[in-house]
């Protein structure tokens, strides 16, 4: 009984059933579908006339916990994006060939407008050996859904090349928008920090 061209508006509720520990953390995304009698979904297409399997997206939120008191370690780095990064840690010395395990730890003073990504690098000489980007927690949590005070704990590892030669690198982070790749700037005007020295041992 839907008349060609109008456009409907209608209210819906979703109930989000808790199942996992108030503490978390991540991003739901809702999708719409419809489907006939008999269970029949109906085929979804975007604007390219390219069929969309699971439904089209229609809205990322944040599933979001209880636990967002501020952590007490010390301040890393402050980000432009009002990201503030309070603690990372890592593992000692690598053998080349191995993964330096990181530990991140975020406190959330300004809410992001857009995605960032976080990058570290082994360096010598200004020159890059070994890197890693990604968004924090994978993409399943991406910063423009994080809220004022939360903190976000966030876990990765740094893949080091089996033919690293031994000897000391240093060590750098930093954020940059997801979109365009542009860096973020910290507090001081910088567009990284400085993370110490590593030593790798020979493969």
């Amino acid at each position: 009984m839907w008349p060609e061209g109008q456009i409907l508006s209608l209210p819906l509720r979703v109930r989000v059933r808790e199942t996992q520990p108030r503490q978390l953390l991540r991003m739901v995304q809702l999708t719409v579908g419809m489907y006939e009698p008999g269970n029949v979904t109906l085929p979804a297409v975007d604007a390219r006339g390219n069929r969309i399997e699971s439904g089209p997206v229609i809205a990322r939120l944040a599933q979001r916990g209880s636990d967002t008191a501020p952590p007490s370690a010390d301040t890393v780095a402050e980000f432009a994006n009002g990201l503030v990064l309070r603690s990372l840690d890592r593992s000692g010395a690598v053998r080349a060939g191995e993964a330096i395990a990181f530990t991140s730890l975020w406190h959330v003073a300004r809410s992001p407008d857009r995605d960032a990504t976080l990058f570290v690098h082994l360096v010598r000489d200004g020159r890059p050996i070994a890197q890693v980007d990604r968004q924090p927690r994978g993409g399943s949590y991406p910063t423009s859904l994080w809220y004022v005070e939360d903190v976000v704990r966030d876990r990765f590892v740094l893949p080091i090349p089996s033919g690293t030669v031994a000897g000391t690198y240093g060590l750098i982070a930093g954020l940059y928008h997801h979109s365009d790749g542009r860096r973020i700037a910290t507090a001081t005007g910088a567009d990284h920090v400085d993370l110490g020295t590593i030593e790798v041992i020979g493969g």
